[in-house]
């Protein structure tokens, strides 16, 4: 239920009283739309909604990268590991990514998960140029050299590449990638190359069919907003916000005189581990003049809501790998009912997230979180066969193209494109 895959049954009695679900545990429910997605998919369940909402959004190719990382670990060097690498070399070849300046997916995102896509990127098409060039001894040499230079595990990324073809092939199967994200076409062969008959197939070569930038599935692959989306919906309840109760800070926009951002998530408070790209960031920025462009790795962050992997506890609790979130990416993935503070101008999430938000964008992100639902709803028909019957007793709902234009808008809603 906390990754949304569940409904609470509620008993005869409280439907006809009009009284609340069960909250037993162990009440039972059925599944969601997505739910129904995740079943399909033989993983962990966070990484199967990273996955899922990938394949909606259209943003496979470094979703799978992201999702291989979490299953597995940082395709980077730890310079603990005694493999050569010093931890300040490695800690410069991930900050590097993250520069504003740096170009690709990374930049000025303050995402360590946006740069182990955009490293294993770099990675894989060097690598593949070097085997088309050269041929794969070639390909393995270039490879060496490459992860020497950029801080990066050999046997690492090698993983990673299985992984993610493995991932590909599972989503492929599940129907996820035939209509899912897809720009107007059925006939994926059209967007497989010379690879077309290895459409669907597992591989672990370093790029393969699913990478195709041409490919529906890739067509936000490149939209840092989008892609952060899917991070939080797969990650989701794993979310902190600054805390406005330190003195440093003040709530949603003014800035005052902070050298430092203190972060709390729902069981307290939380630090930024060192290892992490986002581990000097300072007091709080105005959302409407935070940028990409003009904001650095040791300056303020761009959203006061991140979204982190795992937790660990030394002398106090840090997250090692995390992501600055825009906000709409919480109101439309995250949470549960959305609860409005009319006379605040807040709503709140689960009890305790709380986002600067007026009654009226509210109640158009809760339409558009139904529509999504309908969307994902679709999908499930679809990849059943195509069939436009009845899904869990429900009748039919929108066409495939009003659910193709629902995620549309919610990826320009995303990427604040104008809609």
């Amino acid at each position: 239920r906390e990754i949304g895959a569940l409904e609470r049954l509620r008993s005869n009695n409280s439907r006809k009283n009009g009284q609340t679900e069960n909250k037993q545990p162990d009440g039972g429910g059925d599944l969601t739309p997505l739910g129904h997605h995740l079943a399909a998919l033989p993983v962990e369940c966070r990484v199967a909604k990273m996955l899922v909402y990938g394949a909606l959004l259209s943003c496979v190719s470094p979703v799978l990268t992201i999702a291989a990382c979490l299953s597995y670990k940082s395709p980077f060097l730890d310079g603990r590991s005694g493999a050569g690498a010093t931890g300040s070399g490695c800690d410069g070849a991930r900050h590097a990514l993250a520069k504003p300046t740096a170009g690709g997916l990374a930049a000025g995102e303050q995402s360590d998960h946006l740069v182990y896509a955009e490293a294993y990127d770099r990675w894989s098409k060097a690598v593949s140029e070097a085997e088309a060039a050269g041929g794969r001894n070639a390909g393995k040499d270039f490879s060496r050299r490459h992860a020497a230079k950029h801080g990066l595990s050999g046997e690492t990324l090698a993983q990673i590449a299985e992984m993610r073809g493995q991932y590909a092939s599972l989503l492929w199967d599940a129907g996820l990638l035939r209509t899912g994200g897809s720009t107007g076409t059925n006939n994926m062969h059209e967007h497989g190359g010379k690879q077309g008959n290895k459409i669907g197939r597992a591989s672990s070569a370093p790029r393969g069919w699913v990478d195709d930038v041409s490919a529906g599935w890739n067509a936000d692959s490149r939209t840092p907003k989008v892609v952060k989306a899917v991070i939080a919906a797969g990650l989701y309840a794993n979310v902190a916000a600054i805390d406005f109760d330190d003195a440093s800070s003040s709530p949603f926009g003014k800035k005052e005189n902070a050298t430092t951002s203190r972060w709390k998530d729902i069981k307290g408070e939380i630090g930024i581990h060192s290892a992490s790209v986002n581990a000097k960031l300072g007091g709080f920025v105005s959302l409407s003049s935070g940028s990409a462009n003009a904001t650095s790795m040791t300056g303020s962050p761009l959203s006061p809501f991140l979204t982190f992997h795992e937790k660990i506890k030394t002398h106090r609790v840090f997250v090692r790998d995390c992501t600055i979130l825009p906000p709409t990416a919480l109101l439309l993935f995250c949470g549960g009912e959305i609860d409005v503070k009319h006379e605040l101008g807040l709503v709140c999430l689960d009890g305790w997230l709380w986002l600067k938000a007026s009654a009226q964008t509210a109640a158009v992100f809760r339409r558009v979180r139904a529509a999504l639902d309908l969307a994902l709803e679709r999908r499930i028909a679809n990849a059943h066969g195509g069939k436009r019957g009845q899904l869990n007793g429900k009748a039919n709902g929108p066409s495939e193209h009003d659910n193709q234009e629902v995620v549309r808008a919610i990826r320009a809603l995303l990427a604040e494109k104008v809609v």
